[in-house]
């Protein structure tokens, strides 16, 4: 089943880059959910659609599920303040775009340290 889920998010991602009917798009995400409950590339994904249609309720249900479920993913919290933003819930939006900067920042520390890392090996090697 997980396969499947896989297999229904990169129709649906396809499917949004060739500009398909969104119900179509939707249909595909919903059935990677159902597939795969904790998949949360696809509820980001679901929540993503919901904004760009102006559907805020079922965005920030779809990226509050999201962020329950990887609770370190940066974009889901982003997504989720942009829908709290709409949805004039202020304060709940003030605090997990508080929580996507403190992911961002640490996200780019990780990656600075990879970087020097490589840097560094790549400097030991003997040719």
């Amino acid at each position: 089943n997980d396969h499947l889920a896989i297999v229904h998010y990169l129709l649906a991602d396809t499917l949004l880059k060739q500009n398909a009917e969104p119900r179509r798009v939707e249909e595909h995400l919903k059935r990677a959910i159902e597939l795969d409950r904790s998949f949360a590339p696809a509820r980001l994904a679901l929540g993503k659609l919901y904004m760009r249609e102006e559907r805020w309720a079922e965005a920030a249900e779809a990226l509050e599920r999201a962020v329950e479920i990887e609770p370190d993913r940066a974009e889901a919290y982003y997504q989720l303040g942009r829908a709290y933003a709409r949805l004039k819930r202020t304060e709940e939006a003030r605090a997990v775009l508080q929580k996507f900067k403190l992911l961002s920042e640490r996200q780019k520390e990780q990656e600075q340290r990879e970087r020097r890392e490589i840097v560094q090996r790549l400097a030991n090697v003997r040719f």
